[in-house]
């Protein structure tokens, strides 16, 4: 049965069951299966609609199997000569794959199960499910924003995919120039491992890096650690509590949301609340042109065949026994010089912090 029956939107039942069935079912606790299905269906909807607000500022979303990291470069003008054509120029194309990959997590429903429970019990099994569910969304989202290693587009491909400049062999390789057209530095990369006592340099000269490919503001996410250190560095790091910063109010524009940030370094870096995810002294600064932009740093792709929301499919004749959540992503870089990351250590090679 196609997903929407009993004005559903997320639960793929299968088709020779009848509503009239499931209408008319009722488990031992006195739980109509119709409103199990409805408060699935609508947590399933919050899963969707709702996301950790950082994922919107880093990601594009799409269904297309590559996306086009070309950079504007500033062509040369010549004067014209009589009697000729202009001189034929064109931006070489830097196009790079984006992963996808098929998730899915068991409900742990059987029949016997479900006909015992508690509409509170169930449902609290469904939390949890999506929960996981909502992490791995997250989680997927930072490994690809901190990690320097190419992956697989599929895994039944040999075709990868990588990160930001600094990230990639072969043809994956990021070979710039830069936009006023001049050529690349040797080793130019946007992983970076510096160590504390420089870290005021550091950020100083990862901020210029971007500052080559685009216009402030830019975003910096850190561990309590980095961004307790940031906060030391002194008169650069205006907390967001300071007169010097307008917070958000009312439908004023604001510099800085007090509910997302924390501060502002050197006047165009917008610090926000530290993550939980890893402890480790690594930090990234990325360019968000907003939710879900064009030209954010990471795209989230889906298959447009299978949609971009996660969905419950049950292949049983009682409903949700042995059901599944799935859902098919895959986030891959979209901007190569859309973020520098910094891992503050002794000296040594770049490494991505241990998430969890």
């Amino acid at each position: 049965m196609p997903r929407g029956i009993l004005d559903t939107s997320y639960i793929d039942l299968p088709a020779g069951l009848d509503e009239a069935y499931i209408r008319g079912l009722q488990n031992r606790a006195g739980v109509d299966f119709t409103r199990i299905l409805a408060e699935l269906d609508q947590r399933l909807r919050a899963l969707n609609t709702g996301v950790d607000p950082l994922v919107p500022a880093l990601v594009k979303v799409t269904t297309e199997v590559e996306t086009d990291t070309t950079q504007p470069v500033a062509l040369q003008v010549e004067e014209r000569s009589e009697y000729t054509i202009a001189r034929p120029q064109m931006v070489e194309g830097q196009a790079i794959m984006i992963p996808i990959r098929n998730y899915d997590i068991s409900l742990e429903f059987t029949e016997d199960g479900l006909m015992a429970m508690s509409l509170g019990r169930i449902m609290t099994n469904v939390d949890s499910v999506l929960l996981g569910i909502r992490r791995l969304h997250l989680l997927q989202t930072l490994n690809r924003l901190f990690s320097d290693a190419e992956i697989r587009v599929a895994k039944k491909t040999s075709v990868t995919s990588p990160g930001f400049a600094g990230s990639g062999t072969g043809s994956n390789v990021f070979t710039g120039p830069y936009p006023d057209g001049t050529a690349l530095p040797g080793g130019y990369t946007h992983y970076v491992r510096d160590t504390t006592a420089n870290r005021a340099a550091a950020i100083t000269s990862a901020l210029a890096m971007l500052k080559k490919w685009h216009k402030g503001p830019f975003d910096l996410i850190g561990s309590q650690t980095a961004v307790d250190a940031i906060a030391a560095l002194g008169s650069d790091y205006v907390p967001v509590g300071s007169p010097l910063v307008r917070p958000a109010q009312g439908t004023a524009e604001a510099l800085l949301d007090p509910d997302v940030y924390v501060g502002t370094y050197k006047g165009v870096i917008r610090v926000r609340v530290p993550r939980t995810e890893w402890t480790d002294d690594t930090i990234s600064i990325f360019k968000s042109y907003g939710d879900f932009a064009d030209q954010n740093p990471l795209a989230w792709r889906y298959d447009e065949k299978i949609g971009r929301e996660a969905y419950v499919r049950s292949r049983s004749l009682f409903p949700l026994d042995q059901a599944a959540v799935l859902q098919s992503f895959g986030v891959g870089v979209n901007n190569r010089v859309g973020a520098v990351n910094i891992k503050f250590a002794a000296n040594g090679s770049y490494a991505a912090p241990a998430l969890s």
